[in-house]
């Protein structure tokens, strides 16, 4: 078992509290991402799952132990550095093999002395196995200095393979690489996961970003912090699909959910619609399924989210332009990416909101046009405690 429970852990400096009441189960052989803005907790929830820091309260247990009082080197986990802490004056080899090498175990009350855990011929079939499975065989006698960024990296990650640790710990393990490396790293990383599992071998994975790209394509469930509180914890697309509050609807997705408000919500002839009141122009009729979880705050106002590749330009949309789903925009800024174009948009009311369209859009800057909104994808938030009502 290398299930990891945190039970209402806190962290405080002094009278800062910097992790509060975070309390999450990892279940065995889950690749579980921690993600959140820089300074959200998540690296020091890290670091209390690795002993490095003391936890101020609460309870965390790794394999059903609970190691609040157990030290970083007798928790069997492996943690591997955003900044690769290699040894420069070691090959890849030897720097494969000395955890392994340093691994010692008691002979026994009467002989307080320790032997070496493993053998040379079991570190040699350990490393040569890990190198394999990373592709550094044919650079096991090279010194880090001699290597790529990336390939440092696979170093990193064999050195925490080697051992078989119970679970393994990354704290944002790819920032340091370009953007093409990033990428091929990340499938490397996926694919590490996926070998682990189909040998059998324990694959507990907790892994800290602040990249929510990567945490959407690596990650079995993502747990996303602000302020060191737990915001939710689910499946990627879960997330995205029905975030919890205003935040992670903003944070998970790129680029970022266009929020309006707030609206006033009005009930008119069975409909609920919302409308601005600084701009008559933005006026949206909601369908059935939507307004039925609004019909009664009718009279409150609410912060209405839609995503930027739900809205689309009459000549890219691919939902039908239903009474009130449409809204007068003017482009801004038009960013051609490729396979797709990106535009700023200002909508009535002042608000500034981005669009994702097909590449083939002949909306350009200064044009204006009648947006259209796939309003069976829109969200909806409470403007005071900015809970999801849907």
């Amino acid at each position: 078992m290398a299930q990891v429970d945190l039970s209402e852990v806190t962290k405080a400096f002094g009278e800062t509290v910097v992790v509060r009441d975070v309390s999450l189960e990892i279940a065995d052989g889950e690749f579980l991402v921690l993600v959140g803005p820089s300074g959200c907790g998540k690296s020091t929830c890290l670091r209390m799952i690795a002993g490095l820091e003391e936890i101020t309260s609460g309870k965390i247990s790794i394999g059903g132990r609970v190691v609040n009082d157990v030290p970083p080197q007798d928790r069997d986990i492996a943690m591997v550095f955003q900044n690769y802490a290699l040894y420069p004056h070691m090959s890849v080899y030897d720097n494969l093999a000395f955890g392994l090498r340093l691994k010692r175990a008691p002979t026994g009350k009467a002989f307080p002395r320790t032997r070496r855990v493993y053998s040379e011929a079991e570190i040699r079939e350990r490393v040569d196995r890990a190198a394999t499975m990373l592709g550094l065989t044919e650079y096991l006698l090279r010194k880090p200095r001699q290597l790529s960024g990336g390939q440092r990296q696979r170093v990193a990650l064999g050195r925490a393979i080697v051992r078989e640790p119970q679970v393994f710990l990354m704290d944002e393990p790819l920032s340091n690489l370009d953007a093409k490396l990033r990428v091929q790293t990340r499938a490397e990383l996926i694919l590490l996961h996926d070998q682990l599992r189909e040998a059998g071998k324990s694959n507990t994975m907790v892994y800290v970003t602040h990249d929510q790209v990567e945490a959407m394509t690596m990650g079995d469930r993502i747990a996303v912090m602000k302020d060191g509180l737990l915001q939710q914890c689910d499946t990627p697309l879960t997330l995205y699909r029905h975030p919890a509050n205003r935040f992670v609807a903003e944070f998970i997705g790129s680029p970022q959910m266009n929020v309006f408000g707030p609206l006033q919500i009005s009930r008119e002839n069975g409909t609920v619609r919302l409308r601005d009141a600084k701009d008559a122009a933005l006026d949206l009729t909601l369908p059935a399924d939507k307004a039925a979880a609004l019909a009664e705050y009718a009279g409150d106002t609410v912060l209405f989210g839609i995503r930027p590749e739900d809205i689309a330009a009459p000549d890219t949309a691919r939902t039908d332009a239903a009474a009130g789903a449409t809204m007068p925009v003017h482009v801004q800024v038009r960013e051609p990416l490729g396979s797709t174009v990106q535009l700023h948009l200002e909508a009535p009311g002042g608000y500034q909101i981005t669009s994702v369209l097909d590449a083939d859009s002949k909306a350009w800057a200064d044009d204006d046009f009648e947006a259209v909104l796939d309003l069976d994808k829109c969200h909806a938030f409470d403007p005071s405690t900015e809970v999801a009502l849907f």
